[in-house]
């Protein structure tokens, strides 16, 4: 077939749009047929230790975090059918926490014939690297009309959020417990069992919105009462004075007062 010069001159025109215009296509496209390796394609690649997580990557993987050891969970009668819940649990993530600083878990109570009485849904905030208790006080578990009681309590946590890795200063110790004392109430409605508690920032720095909890044992070591407050600001190298009520009157002395200030990142400030 003859082409004369005007119609070789088109078709040449023609061909060149043609390229350039694959051209243009092929480099819009080319991240969606060949994506680069990223942090949140859904593929473990470049030096991360799962999808998506470890590594460079700033989320940490769900098998590189330590789970939470419980050294007790309880329940402990205040009055008729009311209960303070408390545990006590290990962190030994020192160097991660996640996103909010807190973690979502569920107390389940058993009544005397082992069968699921309540289960109570909630969340926590999680110092780094250390021991901290869970408190849910004036829980109404209506069980003794029935000639039934509370037999056990167990805590599960539930791993639904995203863990990030922080510097591990936050696991250090940041206050120092100055003194306790506790009176013992009435009972009457009209004079509370009282605790003052005196902390003592060790640092130079200053903290907001710190919960404040505390454990309160026998002379056996046994669980009698457990209360939670928050302290809203405390300086570099300042004493703070908590005051903690409980109304009922206490059978039983306490011998001991344990005391933990709850630092996470989101309460640390220079």
């Amino acid at each position: 077939m003859y082409f004369n010069w005007r119609e070789k001159r088109k078709y040449f025109i023609v061909l060149i749009l043609t390229i350039l215009i694959f051209v243009y296509c092929f480099y819009k496209l080319y991240p969606t047929i060949f994506p680069y390796p990223t942090h949140n394609d859904g593929i473990q690649n470049l030096d991360e230790r799962g999808i998506d997580c470890g590594g460079a990557a700033m989320v940490i993987c769900s098998k590189d975090i330590i789970p939470f050891t419980v050294k007790f969970s309880k329940a402990v009668e205040s009055e008729k059918d009311l209960y303070d819940i408390v545990a006590l649990v290990t962190n030994k993530n020192s160097d991660k926490t996640t996103i909010d600083g807190s973690i979502n878990f569920n107390f389940t109570i058993y009544d005397k014939s082992g069968s699921v009485f309540q289960v109570i849904n909630s969340s926590t905030s999680i110092p780094l690297g250390q021991d901290f208790p869970i408190i849910l006080q004036n829980v109404y578990l209506p069980i003794s009309d029935s000639g039934n009681s509370i037999s056990n309590v167990s805590i599960d946590f539930i791993n639904d959020k995203v863990w990030y890795p922080v510097n591990s200063s936050f696991a250090n110790i940041f206050f120092k417990t100055i003194y306790t004392n506790f009176q013992n109430g009435k009972g009457d409605g009209i004079s509370p069992s009282r605790l003052t508690v005196q902390i003592q920032n060790l640092t130079k720095n200053y903290f907001r919105n710190i919960p404040l909890r505390v454990i309160l044992y026998d002379k056996d070591y046994n669980v009698l009462a457990a209360n939670d407050t928050l302290i809203g600001e405390i300086n570099a190298d300042q004493l703070k004075t908590s005051l903690l009520t409980w109304r009922n009157k206490f059978n039983k002395e306490v011998f001991k007062v344990d005391v933990y200030p709850i630092v996470t990142p989101r309460t640390y400030f220079k």
